[in-house]
């Protein structure tokens, strides 16, 4: 599940149908950098279609970023992201997992409540503009 590896993610983040949702401007994304931070960003996927990067916030708090290809959707995508969460929980000692989604991106607003995400209202963030604040605890 976790992986020191970011080509996965790299090839996911890159991919046409997701590179418009995932990162500033639609700009190519890499996360080598990031994998050589393992005490501040855990990087997990399936090893195909879906991964994740939690960036560390605090003690047991964790920002979750997510994406998929679209191979990905729908009910296998909940179940993907729903144990890369649990794996944070147990694995990471996770308390908290949290996440700030674009307010016009419904289709990830939608998939943060399927996976027990609590809305925090809006926030201002300064690249993404209007967020939506979700949070999942343990």
């Amino acid at each position: 599940m976790r992986t020191y590896d970011p080509s996965v993610l790299n090839r996911i983040a890159n991919h046409p149908e997701v590179k418009p949702y995932f990162g500033p401007g639609g700009v190519e994304v890499y996360f080598d950098e990031l994998a050589a931070l393992p005490n501040d960003y855990a990087l997990l996927c399936n090893g195909e279609d879906a991964g994740a990067i939690f960036e560390w916030s605090g003690p047991g708090i964790w920002q979750m970023h997510y994406l998929s290809l679209p191979s990905c959707r729908g009910r296998r995508c909940i179940a993907e992201f729903r144990r890369m969460i649990d794996w944070m929980f147990e694995q990471e000692g996770a308390r908290t997992i949290w996440g700030q989604t674009p307010i016009a991106n419904k289709a990830a607003r939608w998939l943060n409540r399927q996976l027990g995400g609590t809305s925090y209202g809006i926030r201002e963030h300064h690249i993404s503009g209007p967020c939506e604040l979700f949070k999942v605890e343990r």
